[in-house]
């Protein structure tokens, strides 16, 4: 059976901000993205956890990429990592990965982080070592793929955001199975892992590890754009360290995502729209509905 998103039941899992918040006490992300060759992809998932109400977020990543994003926001704060050859973050960086994130409420990891084995072993040593909630999206769930068992020893609740070609590759798979049976696909990844599976796509499906199964409602293929998944994960992993359980930031995250797209096509059609502009148009949603 599954349960269908919709703006009512989201907003019951997302409370109004409290009068007497503090930044300390709304939510502290750290993100580890980006690469010489992806620089974007950290822009855009810092962009999205800030306008999704997180009240400090850092992003850790090459020197390239930090200096490329101080030209954007103004917000985040930034830790410079050492890179390798490629411009990519070094396995050198794990334990300072590990050590800057221990006060923080939640890591989205992956997002342009490029696929080598310095991403592999930085992958690994996050997830043997990191005991809060962690959004691994893009190439560290690619990396991940080459060794799916060690989820079984992560100490932390994983949310893992792939689109069917990155599942097809986690479940050892084709594209076209994953596209036959999303949700057998979905369910099976989350309980055997015990991990919370958010299979992107139309009408994308959240699972798990109890298996529960919600379908989102909202969004479009206008969101069919490199960066969509980038924002996606940012929001995400926002909601999470402002302290909504798995299941229900990435639902809630999905759900935002697709929604904000929507009004976005509506003002800029699908073909024009790009993945900052439903930045834009997300703070609607939040104020229609009190938040």
């Amino acid at each position: 059976m599954r349960t269908l998103l919709d703006e009512k039941t989201v907003f019951s899992h997302i409370p109004p901000k409290a009068d007497d918040l503090h930044k300390g006490s709304a939510g502290k992300l750290y993100l580890v993205a980006g690469s010489r060759s992806f620089r974007g992809a950290a822009v855009l998932a810092t962009m999205g956890a800030l306008r999704s109400g997180c009240g400090y977020v850092s992003l850790a990543s090459t020197p390239e990429v930090c200096d490329n994003i101080s030209h954007h926001l103004i917000t985040p704060t930034l830790s410079v990592l050492p890179e390798n050859a490629e411009g990519r973050i070094s396995r050198s960086a794990a334990q300072t990965v590990l050590r800057e994130a221990a006060g923080y409420g939640a890591m989205v990891l992956g997002c342009g982080l490029g696929l080598d084995a310095d991403t592999e072993a930085l992958v690994r040593g996050v997830l043997l070592h990191f005991e809060g909630p962690l959004v691994l999206d893009a190439d560290g769930i690619n990396a991940l793929a080459r060794g799916i068992d060690i989820l079984r020893e992560a100490p932390t609740k994983v949310i893992l955001t792939p689109h069917e070609g990155e599942m097809a590759r986690l479940c050892r798979s084709t594209i076209e199975a994953v596209h036959r049976d999303r949700e057998g696909a979905a369910r099976t990844l989350a309980k055997d892992y015990g991990v919370w599976v958010v299979l992107k796509g139309p009408h994308t499906l959240i699972a798990s590890p109890d298996g529960q199964l919600l379908e989102n409602t909202s969004g479009n293929s206008g969101l069919a754009k490199g960066g969509s998944g980038d924002i996606l994960s940012g929001m995400i992993g926002s909601l999470l360290a402002q302290g909504l359980d798995p299941l229900w930031a990435a639902a809630c995250g999905v759900y935002l995502h697709g929604a904000a797209a929507d009004l976005t096509a509506r003002r800029m059609s699908r073909y024009c729209m790009q993945p900052p502009d439903l930045l834009d148009d997300l703070p609607e949603i939040f104020i229609r509905n009190g938040r």
